[in-house]
């Protein structure tokens, strides 16, 4: 029993990877031109952190690539609301 939540808790963990490298991926195209070279560089290297570790089994390697991406991306949060006019 203990195994196959284990299994589900990975498979939720890999889907909030896909989901957030999807959405970063998406509003980095769109708001690239806003973001410095070291932004971008920081952006694209949690990107491939991220998912290098979603391809790999670790859950903690996943959380944290996961943290470290929304954590840089939130600069891109933060361009999308100033431009919505927020």
């Amino acid at each position: 029993m203990r195994e196959d939540e284990s299994r589900h808790e990975l498979a939720n963990m890999k889907n909030r990877a896909d989901g957030l490298i999807y959405t970063t991926e998406r509003s980095l195209n769109e708001f690239l031109h806003y973001l410095t070279d070291d932004e971008r560089r920081l952006i694209h290297d949690d990107l491939e952190n991220c998912r290098r570790a979603r391809s790999g089994n670790d859950m903690s390697a996943i959380i944290t690539a996961i943290k470290n991406l929304e954590k840089s991306s939130y600069r891109i949060a933060e361009l999308m609301y100033r431009d919505a006019g927020g």
